[in-house]
C-alpha cells in the first residue's frame, strides 16, 4: 500500500490542532529525519517539542513511523514516549513494531 500526503506543510510546527480538529484528523505518522529533527540527530528541537506537547494536550494520536533501522528509532522514540515502526519501506522487509500497534492510527 502506497502512503501519499493529502496535505503539505512547511515543517510539522505548522499543523495546529484546531487544522487536525477541523478535518476530522485524530492521529499522525511522523517520520524522524527531517521531520521530527535533523537527519540523523537526536537531538530535539525546542520548537518540535513544544508542538509535540501542544499535540498531546490535543489529545493527538502520534507514532513514528520511520525507514531507520531499530538503533537509530527506539532510542529517538522511547525518549519521546511514542510508538514506532522502524525499517517501515525497506524493500524485502515487513515493518518491525517497536511498541504497541501504532497507537490507534491504522
Amino acid at each position: 500500500m502506497l502512503i501519499t500526503p493529502e496535505y503539505v506543510f512547511k515543517d510539522v510546527t505548522h499543523i495546529t490542532p484546531e487544522f487536525l480538529a477541523e478535518k476530522g484528523i485524530r492521529a499522525l505518522v511522523l517520520d524522524i529525519d527531517n521531520t521530527l529533527t535533523a537527519d540523523r540527530s537526536q537531538e530535539l528541537p525546542d520548537e518540535v517539542a513544544g508542538w509535540l506537547a501542544r499535540m498531546r494536550e490535543a489529545g493527538i494520536g502520534l507514532t513514528i513511523v520511520s525507514n531507520g533501522a531499530e538503533k537509530r528509532v527506539r532510542p529517538f522514540a522511547q525518549k519521546l514516549g511514542l510508538a514506532y515502526l522502524y525499517r517501515s519501506a525497506k524493500r524485502g522487509a515487513q515493518a518491525q513494531v517497536g511498541k504497541a500497534p501504532l497507537a490507534g492510527v491504522l
